[in-house]
């Protein structure tokens, strides 16, 4: 409300993603998608910032917790 928040509560974040990204069928759409996102509202930046950085690992130098195959598929890591 005056800023940005210092943390958010994980069921206002949950509400979030489940009402406004259903249609998502994949963790690379979810994460295109909250990109996106991220320029309209504060919320969305934060919550894209620290999905990606859980996703593909900080700065994409492949330690996050997915990791791509030969395919370009996601596989856990």
């Amino acid at each position: 409300m005056f800023g940005t928040p210092e943390f958010m509560p994980i069921n206002d974040v949950y509400q979030l993603i489940v009402k406004n990204f259903f249609y998502v069928q994949s963790i690379e759409e979810l994460d295109k998608e909250l990109e996106k996102y991220s320029t309209v509202k504060e919320v969305y930046a934060q919550v894209y910032q620290k999905f990606h950085e859980l996703v593909y690992g900080q700065d994409e130098k492949h330690n996050g917790i997915y990791k791509k195959n030969e395919n370009g598929e996601i596989i856990v890591a």
